[in-house]
């Protein structure tokens, strides 16, 4: 009989964080951040293993500019959940966007040791290669991303932002070129 009991009140939980995560869900796409967090903290204190709450709760941060608060959830995140390509990427672009590009390497790098063909981890990686001026890394970065055809959505967007970042690299080259013969 106490196992009954202890079934059904874990599946009242389950229920409880999924109708609050379908919640905080649609205050998230409504634009209703303050309300979304609210919601994914509450499944969080039903659930403490619902890594895509705290995924999710990271992201509202981040729209929020509240880059701190996003890694703290993206990484409890991903202890949750390690193979999640998506946490580990919203991860890697936080950190990303905090300047913290050999945290932002070290987490994109995870992600393609688990999925070589994530596009996306190669095309922030091509980013930061840039940035750092590693530009035969980022080179080699971009073209990966040319050459691995992701789905048809995808593609666009990444070929047109990996040949951004191979003219930028390309332009300075030239420009660094062109300084050097005058």
């Amino acid at each position: 009989v106490l196992f009954i009991c202890m079934d059904l009140l874990f599946a009242d939980s389950a229920t409880d964080a999924e109708r609050n995560f379908r919640r905080a869900n649609e205050h998230y796409s409504q634009g209703e951040y303050e309300q979304a967090i609210d919601e994914y903290q509450r499944v969080i204190q039903i659930n403490p293993n619902y890594a895509l709450a705290y995924y999710n709760l990271g992201e509202t941060y981040r729209l929020k500019g509240k880059l701190d608060d996003a890694i703290v959830f993206f990484q409890k995140g991903v202890e949750i959940d390690p193979n999640n390509l998506l946490g580990l990427f919203l991860l890697g672009a936080c950190y990303k966007l905090q300047g913290e590009l050999d945290d932002a390497t070290s987490t994109l790098q995870q992600s393609i040791r688990i999925d070589p063909n994530f596009i996306m981890a190669h095309l922030g990686l091509g980013d930061i290669y840039r940035r750092q001026g590693k530009d035969e890394l980022a080179v080699a970065k971009c073209q990966l991303v040319i050459d691995l055809r992701p789905d048809q959505t995808l593609e666009n967007f990444s070929n047109a932002y990996a040949h951004s970042i191979l003219a930028d690299i390309y332009s300075c080259l030239l420009y660094t070129s062109d300084a050097a013969d005058e």
